[in-house]
């Protein structure tokens, strides 16, 4: 497995694990703020944006632009992980596209051929960050299936 492979794996299983990153990556106003600082290292500040935009029209669509208590308002997936659960054999990856500083890896469900997602990780300051995502066959977050 690379290092950017291991870094989305780490990304990928932390979102399973902890609800706190989905609610930080769509930027939900009733997330712990505090926990932010435990999340932020690993996205570029394009993609947090592009994700939060996105749940911004979703929750103006649904639900005229408030959470609403008991109504889905806004993306009703995770925008990380391209899923509603989680896997039960973990993820398998595959490296597409590399450069130093660039890699695009799709991620399928281990035992499953169909692949969940495409990501553009990029090396900066010494770490990989989760750059873009796009989702199979759609939505896609600053990134798109042609990268």
């Amino acid at each position: 497995m690379t290092a950017a492979e291991r870094t989305l794996d780490a990304i990928l299983k932390i979102s399973d694990a902890d609800s706190g990153m989905f609610l930080f990556v769509v930027n939900r106003p009733d997330r712990k703020v505090a926990d932010d600082a435990k999340f932020s290292g690993f996205f570029t500040r394009q993609l947090l944006d592009a994700i939060a935009g996105t749940e911004r029209q979703e929750v103006e669509r649904d639900c005229g632009g408030k959470y609403l208590e008991g109504e889905i308002c806004g993306l009703d997936f995770d925008p990380i992980t391209c899923a509603q659960d989680e896997p039960e054999n973990g993820y398998v990856y595959r490296t597409e596209k590399s450069t130093a500083r660039r890699q695009i890896i799709t991620m399928a469900w281990a035992g499953r051929d169909e692949v969940v997602a495409a990501y553009r990780m990029l090396k900066q300051g010494g770490s990989w960050k989760l750059d873009g995502v796009a989702c199979r066959p759609a939505p896609q977050f600053n990134m798109s299936l042609q990268d």
